[in-house]
C-alpha cells in the first residue's frame, strides 16, 4: 500500500457495501469488520479503513462511493486526470489539487482542508461541515455554526472564557530599523514561511507572534485559511506565521520524535524566530505556538524544547509522544503554560491514547488526552486538582503551577479530529509572557 495520510484526516464521508472477498490479507493487512464502513484512503489495491489503530482492507465487490470523481479521473480525490498521485494536477489523490474532491486547500473540492467551497473544509467558506468555516453546519469555532465550540453563533460550547483576556504587557522593544510591516513570505532553511500582519499594523510597538503549525500532509498555504486560532490572533492585533513542514513519508509534516519526518524542526523554528524578530517589531517575550493534528503534536513538542523562546502553546488533536516522555526527553526550560483541545471520538489521534502505525516505518504512541494533561501538570510542578469548566465548558485547568504557568485540557464530548475553540485558545495564550 502506498504511504498515505491519516493522522491529519477527519473521517471521510464514504460508504461501502460488504462482499465475500477481502483482498488486503494477501498484502499483509487484516480485513475490516463488516460494521466498518469508513474509508480513509483509496488506491489501486482497493479501499482502506482503520481499526485498532492500524490499516484494514474493505471488501472488494459491489462497492459504492458517495464522492463523485472529477473530470477524467479513475478514482481521483481531486486530481484532473489520473489514478493516485499526491499533489499534482492529473492525479488521482492530490493534496492540494485545484479542483479535487479532497485537496488540502484546493478550490472547489468536496472535502478540502481549507478550500473555498468544499463540503467539509477546515476553515473553508460555504462548507457543509467546516471546522471553523464561516457558514458551516457544524463548525468548531466558526460563525453561524450549529454546534461550534466557542463560535460566534453556536448553541453549545465555549467562548465564555473565565480568564482575563487582556493582553500581557508588552516588552520594551526598539522598533526603529524594523522594516517588515506587511504580509510576506520568508524562506528559512529552504522552507516557506507565510507571515501575516494584522489589519492596520504600523510596526511602532512590540507585537505578539503566533506560530501555527499545519497538519500532516498540509502546508503553510493550505493552513493559512483554515485555523480559527490564527484568525483570533490576527483579529486581536498579533502577527501570525504559517511554516512549511519538511517532507516525510506522508507529505509535509513535523518531527516530534518517533514520527513523522527526520528534520530538525526545533532548530528550524529557532531560525525563523531569529529572522522575524530581526525584521519585524515582534515582542520576543510574547511568541506563542499552536497547531492542529500533527501541528498540535509540534506545538506540544515545542514546550519540551522551545520553552525558552515560546511563552505558551495551545495545541489541538495530538498528544506528546509516549516514547519521548518515557525516555525523559521532554525537559521544558521553564514552567510552560499549555492548553490542549481533544475530541472524545477522534478516530485519528485516539482520546485514550495508544499505538498508531498509520505512518509506515514511523510508529508513534499517543499519551492520551488525560495522561497528556497529567504529564504536563507534573512537569510544571502543578499541585491540587484541576479547576473544572475553566476556561470554558468541558475544560479543566491546573492553576497552581510553578512560575505562574497553567495546564489545561478542553474535552470536546463527541468531537472528532478538530481544532477546537480558536478564540479560547488565543485568549489562553496571550495571558503569558516569558520571564
Amino acid at each position: 500500500m502506498r504511504a498515505c495520510t491519516v493522522l491529519s484526516l477527519v473521517t471521510l464521508l464514504l460508504t461501502t457495501k460488504a462482499s465475500a472477498e477481502c483482498w488486503s490479507e494477501r498484502l499483509g493487512w487484516p480485513c475490516c469488520s463488516k460494521g466498518n464502513t469508513d474509508v480513509y484512503y483509496v488506491d489501486e489495491d482497493g479501499e482502506w479503513g482503520v481499526e485498532n489503530d492500524d490499516w484494514c482492507g474493505m471488501e472488494e465487490e459491489d462497492t459504492s462511493i458517495n464522492i463523485q470523481p472529477s473530470d477524467n479521473g479513475n478514482n481521483p480525490w481531486g486530481g484532473d486526470q489520473g489514478g493516485n498521485p499526491f499533489g499534482g494536477q492529473g492525479g488521482g489523490m492530490p493534496w492540494g489539487g485545484d479542483q479535487g474532491g479532497n485537496p488540502f486547500g484546493g478550490q472547489g473540492g468536496g472535502m478540502p482542508w481549507g478550500g473555498d467551497q468544499g463540503g467539509n473544509p477546515f476553515g473553508g467558506q460555504g462548507g457543509g461541515m467546516p471546522w471553523g468555516g464561516d457558514q458551516g453546519g457544524n463548525p468548531f469555532g466558526g460563525q453561524g455554526g450549529g454546534n461550534p465550540w466557542g463560535g460566534d453563533q453556536g448553541n453549545q460550547g465555549g467562548g465564555n472564557s473565565n480568564y482575563d483576556t487582556t493582553p500581557a504587557t508588552g516588552s520594551d522593544v526598539d522598533c526603529s530599523g524594523k522594516t517588515l510591516k506587511s504580509n510576506t513570505n520568508l524562506t528559512i532553511n529552504g522552507r516557506k514561511v507565510i507571515v501575516k500582519f494584522p489589519s492596520g499594523y504600523t510596526g511602532n510597538k512590540a507585537t505578539p507572534l503566533l506560530i501555527n503549525y499545519h497538519p500532516i500532509g498540509g502546508s503553510a498555504s493550505q493552513w493559512e485559511g483554515g485555523s480559527q486560532t490564527a484568525k483570533a490572533a490576527l483579529s486581536d492585533g498579533a502577527i501570525v506565521a504559517f511554516m512549511d513542514g519538511a517532507q516525510g513519508p506522508m507529505g509535509q509534516a513535523w518531527n516530534v520524535g518517533p514520527c513523522c519526518t527526520d528534520a530538525d524542526d526545533v532548530q528550524f523554528t529557532r531560525n525563523f524566530i531569529k529572522e522575524i524578530t530581526s525584521k519585524a517589531c515582534v515582542d520576543p517575550k510574547r511568541i506563542y505556538a499552536a497547531g492542529f493534528s500533527m501541528g498540535g503534536g509540534m506545538s506540544n513538542y515545542a514546550g519540551c524544547y522551545l520553552a525558552d523562546v515560546i511563552a505558551a502553546a495551545a495545541p489541538s488533536a495530538f498528544d506528546l509522544a509516549k516514547e519521548i516522555v518515557d525516555a525523559g526527553k521532554c525537559k521544558p526550560a521553564r514552567p510552560f503554560p499549555i492548553l490542549n483541545f481533544r475530541g472524545t471520538q477522534d478516530p485519528i489521534v485516539m482520546y485514550n491514547g495508544g499505538l498508531s502505525q498509520v505512518v509506515q516505518g514511523k510508529p508513534i504512541t499517543f499519551m492520551g488526552a488525560k495522561n497528556n494533561l497529567k504529564e504536563w501538570a507534573k512537569m510544571n510542578g502543578c499541585t491540587g486538582s484541576p479547576v473544572q469548566n475553566n476556561p470554558g465548558n468541558n475544560c479543566e485547568m491546573y492553576e497552581n503551577c510553578d512560575g505562574g504557568a497553567k495546564v489545561g485540557l478542553c474535552t470536546i464530548n463527541g468531537g472528532g479530529h478538530s481544532e477546537g475553540d480558536g478564540r479560547m485558545g488565543w485568549n489562553f495564550l496571550k495571558q503569558f509572557k516569558l520571564p
